[in-house]
């Protein structure tokens, strides 16, 4: 209800601004009893043009006398305003005279002169336009008398209600059809506006380059809806202020100035439409094209990605990229060979844009096409694949994805993790998926003893604990080696096979536990931390204590 009042407001208020413009232009018609002056000079005095009502009469560059170009304009202005209403019916003629000691013509109202014309007045010289002097400056004072007779026809006619009362009539049924225009125009908005917002249903999934094109696709068609609101609104007023200026004598070269400049900018667009429609068709036909050759390369990778077929001379782990990057060459090359038939191309405005934008990519884009590169070499190279568990520095998970420009990674803490491609390419990679296949991944463990524990019985006690470990392989078995004989203790490392390499942090934790609980089993410390002097008694502790508070036996790793 506040929306159609608010509307309501907004139609009172702009009928009521259009009424008082049509008054303003019919009370500027009907005060037409003394017309406008207007003396142009241009220069030191070179010239003046004579123009009265909105209409350019002729134009003096000559000095007559002690009166310069812009004296006689004046003058014969003042000739043309003392004309009373009787005169303005009076004949105009042109006659032959001489003036000033020089040959001219003089333009006469029934037995008043009006204005004088001599050679001098022509814009360029008789000999440089190619006609006789004579001829010339007939012909042009001739064109001041015709211009002069529609100035006293326009006066007399600005005169008669009859032409007034016609004028403000069809301004005024000018104005309600503007009114109405403007009401429908209103309506179409709101009516476009609704039907945009049921689209979201139908744009939902739109992507490219991974961005969801939905809201942004809504936002475009409300805003070109505003605008083509906006643009109907102003055409209709454009067209209402050309008719009406069109309706009265002393407006007539106003609306006949935007009338054609109304139809020039049409004339314009229509033969712009019609050059430009071959260009266009081959544009549309090489995008048709272009889409179903994409249509086809896509759906042939991916059939080779998901398993549906295979192809000798493609690898299913490497089809989506190769891909994305033939579909980005096809759609690179169609724009290539499309740009010389856009409207415009070979203007400089477009050639200007375009080396604008190449300076810009090749400027920001060093990095981009770095990473790019990098990414290549990834995926080409087989390094890592989606869902395989892998190490890198200290970021240790599942491949999630391997993209152009970075490669993500589920980290067991659920972190996801995204590592530039560039610093794969430059640093190591450890692959616990790879060469897991049936005999699983292997996982190590180390453990610094002292000298006085016999090794053999060490190493049987690290086979113990693997052995409780689930999720450890009992085939191959787990194997003990001693890799360092130090100072004070020697260093013991456990190999062990997983079953699942996404396990592998937890399963370290389940067998570093189990380790401690065989090892204070059997009564034998471990040296890390290092001791300084031997302790009496053996670091260890007993099984009494093993659950102490708070611990619960059901909590413990075991």
């Amino acid at each position: 209800m506040r929306d159609m009042r608010l509307r309501r407001l907004h139609v009172r208020r702009l009928a009521i601004l259009l009424l008082l413009l049509l008054t303003a232009v019919v009370s500027a018609a009907e005060t037409g009893g003394e017309p406008d002056l207007e003396v142009v000079r241009v220069g030191l005095e070179e010239e003046a043009t004579l123009s009265i009502w909105n209409r350019p009469i002729t134009t003096f560059r000559a000095q007559i006398g002690f009166n310069p170009p812009h004296r006689r304009a004046e003058l014969a202005a003042e000739r043309i305003a003392e004309l009373s209403q009787r005169q303005l019916g009076g004949i105009v003629s042109v006659q032959d005279a001489t003036i000033a000691g020089v040959h001219g013509y003089m333009v006469m109202l029934d037995t008043t002169t009006i204005l004088s014309l001599v050679e001098e007045d022509l814009e360029s010289a008789p000999e440089e336009s190619g006609s006789a002097p004579a001829a010339a400056l007939e012909g042009y004072a001739n064109q001041a008398a015709a211009q002069l007779r529609e100035v006293l026809e326009a006066r007399a006619r600005q005169q008669r209600v009859p032409v007034l009362v016609r004028g403000a009539a069809l301004s005024l049924a000018a104005t309600l059809g503007l009114v109405a225009w403007l009401w429908v125009v209103v309506r179409l908005r709101r009516w476009l506006l609704n039907q945009i917002a049921k689209l979201p249903m139908n744009l939902t999934g739109k992507r490219i380059f991974e961005i969801e094109l939905g809201p942004q696709l809504i936002d475009l068609q409300r805003y070109l809806a505003r605008l083509l609101a906006v643009l109907l609104g102003l055409i209709g007023l454009y067209v209402w202020i050309t008719f009406v200026f069109s309706q009265f004598p002393y407006s007539e070269p106003w609306g006949y100035s935007l009338g054609a400049f109304l139809v020039s900018i049409a004339h314009r667009i229509g033969g712009g439409v019609v050059d430009a429609a071959p260009g266009l068709a081959m544009v549309a036909a090489i995008f048709l094209f272009t889409r179903f050759l994409v249509g086809v390369v896509s759906s042939l990778f991916a059939g080779v990605e998901r398993g549906s077929f295979t192809v000798s001379w493609l690898n299913p782990d490497t089809a989506r990229a190769t891909r994305r990057l033939l579909v980005l060459a096809m759609w690179a090359f169609a724009a290539t060979m499309a740009y010389p038939y856009i409207p415009g191309s070979n203007t400089d405005a477009f050639k200007g844009i375009s080396v604008l934008l190449g300076l810009m990519i090749s400027l920001g884009s060093t990095g981009v096409v770095n990473q790019i590169m990098s990414g290549l070499v990834v995926v080409y190279s087989g390094a890592i694949q989606p869902g395989e568990y892998v190490r890198f520095g200290q970021v240790e998970g599942t491949v999630s994805e391997v993209g152009l420009l970075a490669t993500r990674v589920e980290t067991p803490r659920r972190e996801s993790v995204s590592i530039p491609n560039s610093l794969l390419v430059t640093d190591a990679t450890v692959n616990y998926s790879r060469l897991a296949g049936a005999q699983g991944v292997i996982a190590t463990t180390s453990v610094t003893i002292g000298y006085d524990a016999p090794w053999r019985q060490v190493q049987a006690m690290l086979i113990e604990a693997a052995n409780r470990t689930p999720g450890v392989r009992e085939e191959p078995a787990p194997l003990v080696r001693q890799t360092s004989l130090a100072d004070f203790y020697v260093e013991y490392t456990l190999l062990v096979r997983l079953d699942v390499p996404q396990n592998r942090l937890i399963t370290l934790s389940e067998l570093h536990g189990h380790i401690l609980d065989v090892f204070n089993e059997y009564g034998v410390q471990i040296m890390s931390p290092h001791f300084e002097r031997q302790p009496e008694n053996d670091v260890v502790v007993a099984k009494e204590r093993w659950y102490a508070a708070p611990a619960r036996r059901e909590e413990s790793q075991g």
